[in-house]
């Protein structure tokens, strides 16, 4: 410990200000649990232009935490989801106006930046510490310490790592528990072009030989987009890309894919090895737990990172607030409640990622042949069992 600086002392530490951590603050706040943030950077710097999906079990969590209305002002609404094959045959629509909820919970796309920004607005000022680069924490005596790279000390009765796929909070508990490439890289990126209208309000993906494009119109003459490309090993750095050679892979595709590459920014482009956690390991020790990725990283097949960091934090919230046993014993209650839902949904990722990113000549041609025939009620049942508001949170126990 650097004895230039002070040890403050509180309740409750969460590491890491991102969109997890920002909500457990919010809703820790608002049930009365003291607690800090400690955020490693800047929050002019953590913002991100990618494009999130918010289906109604993550807009029943905003609600409760009184921003739902924010949420639907700043972002805009997604009425259907269309599959098509690489010549764009449509292989199947998904019409979110028929989804039980639609009324209550709209689907709404948003991005990242603004949800961010809402939710920081939403939380205390004083309960968030930037510049805090996490150096280690360490348990001891029914504390946690934490202690920043410039050696500040924060200490509390329990400290709850939302600092991400790359937890410094995990490495901490174990430097080899590291997230394992899936076999994909994603592009990012947004374009500035006018779609034809029959492309707006729609999620349009776009299936072909171990290649994936998946986009939308979120604003007239704004479109978000991911390409995902089948790859056996993790791309070199998290940086940019030569355009060119995004452009080359996807010349063959039909719509308007090739004028959305054609008219990307190289400074709006950005590339990363898709990652995933192990399902098998706790989330916590001691009186140390994860959340979000920092947990149990999920790939974007079923766009629920944000949505199962939301639900981390409302079940932590509960628990915190609810009851006054040991801090080890609400975070192994917390992970036995969430562990089974988060297995279930790295299933249905890795089943998505191996159906719409085949490779073989002859898989490929099956998965176009049939999923034309799939029926839309079983869809919007699969929809529902995932991205319900109703979603089983605890497992269905009592919390």
């Amino acid at each position: 410990m650097n004895k230039n600086h002070k040890k403050i002392e509180t309740k409750g530490i969460v590491v890491g200000a991102g969109l997890g951590g920002l909500m457990l603050a919010l809703l820790g706040w608002q049930k009365h649990i003291p607690l800090t943030v400690l955020e490693r950077s800047r929050y002019d710097e953590n913002s991100g232009g990618r494009t999130l999906w918010l289906y109604p079990n993550a807009l029943r969590i905003l609600d409760q935490a009184g921003l739902l209305s924010d949420v639907i002002r700043h972002g805009f609404p997604v009425r259907e989801i269309r599959y098509y094959d690489i010549d764009l045959k449509r292989s199947f629509t998904v019409r979110l106006s028929d989804f039980p909820e639609h009324s209550t919970y709209p689907v709404t796309g948003i991005l990242r930046s603004d949800l961010h920004r809402i939710l920081r607005q939403a939380c205390p000022e004083d309960s968030i510490i930037c510049d805090w680069q996490l150096r280690r924490v360490s348990a001891r005596k029914g504390k946690v310490l934490a202690e920043s790279a410039d050696g500040r000390i924060r200490e509390g009765a329990w400290l709850i790592g939302a600092d991400g796929i790359h937890s410094a909070v995990r490495q901490s508990l174990d430097p080899n528990w590291n997230a394992c490439f899936v076999g994909q890289i994603c592009w990012q990126g947004t374009t500035q072009i006018e779609l034809d209208p029959s492309w707006h309000g729609v999620t349009s993906e776009i299936m072909g030989r171990g290649r994936r494009f998946v986009f939308t119109e979120i604003r007239p003459g704004t479109v978000t987009w991911l390409a995902l490309i089948r790859q056996e090993t993790p791309a070199q750095g998290q940086g940019k890309w030569p355009l060119e050679r995004l452009q080359h892979i996807y010349r063959l595709s039909g719509g308007p894919v090739q004028d959305i590459l054609e008219h990307a920014s190289e400074d709006s482009l950005h590339l990363i090895s898709l990652r995933e956690l192990s399902e098998a390991r706790p989330w916590y020790h001691q009186n140390i737990a994860l959340m979000g990725d920092a947990a149990h990283a999920l790939t974007p097949e079923t766009g629920q990172g944000a949505a199962q960091a939301f639900q981390d934090a409302w079940l932590l919230s509960e628990l915190l607030s609810q009851s006054d046993s040991p801090p080890e014993e609400l975070f192994r209650q917390y992970y036995t409640l969430r562990a089974p839902q988060i297995r279930f949904l790295q299933r249905q990722s890795r089943f998505i990622r191996g159906v719409s990113g085949a490779e073989n000549r002859l898989l490929t041609k099956l998965r176009d042949t049939l999923l034309p025939l799939l029926p839309e009620h079983l869809m919007l049942r699969k929809m529902k069992q995932v991205y319900g508001s109703e979603q089983n949170i605890t497992g269905g126990h009592h919390v």
